[in-house]
């Protein structure tokens, strides 16, 4: 039989803790183990089994989209189901296409859970309730989207508080490149400030 295993990274120990006991309650896994560094996973060798990395968005200076990536180089077979807060289907979108398995609620009940566990396991990508109808219409009419992958990750470093040379370094870009997409994402939203366009995007559900 299959062993599952589950690993939840996440800022905020208490949430760790408490989404852990109820991956526990769903009796799928034959161990859960959490903390909020993605150190618990990078570099190391996974044991035998089917591992679930249930990852928040925002973790504490991670660029979430350059990590899914690293990770499924690292570790092919791995489930990763991003957890967060964030509803833009455009950045659901680039979640997927970074190559996780799927995208649930912080507050998903223990049934949407299970059915996230279902879908991830016939290969399928499961994005929660509240957020599939936009998902599903993004798809259907080929919206353009908003920010590219690229602004998706410097606007995260944004807002994590990098500076446009510490961010050009983690991305090794240039500061002038950092400059521009600032710019292009600030014209795109129709702000003038980084702290106009941090704002525009947790209105548009990105952060």
């Amino acid at each position: 039989m299959t062993k599952f295993h589950a690993i939840v990274l996440d800022e905020q120990q208490l949430f760790a803790a408490a989404f852990s006991e109820l991956l526990k309650s769903t009796n799928n896994f034959e161990t859960v183990n959490y903390s909020n560094k993605l150190d618990l996973i990078k570099g190391k060798s996974l044991p035998e089994g089917t591992f679930f990395l249930f990852m928040d968005y925002l973790l504490p200076n991670v660029n979430t989209l350059s990590e899914i990536r690293k990770i499924r180089i690292e570790h092919p077979t791995i489930k990763i189901i991003i957890v967060g807060i964030i509803t833009n289907p455009h950045l659901i979108l680039l979640i997927h296409k970074a190559g996780a398995n799927g995208f649930i609620s912080k507050n998903s009940s223990i049934i949407e859970i299970e059915d996230c566990l279902k879908y991830i396991n016939t290969d399928q990508f499961y994005v929660s309730e509240n957020i599939k109808d936009d998902l599903i219409n993004l798809y259907v009419n080929g919206h353009n989207i908003l920010f590219t992958a690229r602004e998706h990750e410097i606007l995260n470093y944004i807002y994590l508080g990098k500076t446009i040379v510490e961010t050009a370094n983690l991305l090794n870009l240039s500061k002038h490149t950092v400059i521009a997409h600032r710019r292009n994402m600030m014209e795109k939203t129709g702000v003038n400030s980084v702290t106009g366009l941090i704002n525009k995007a947790k209105e548009q559900g990105m952060l």
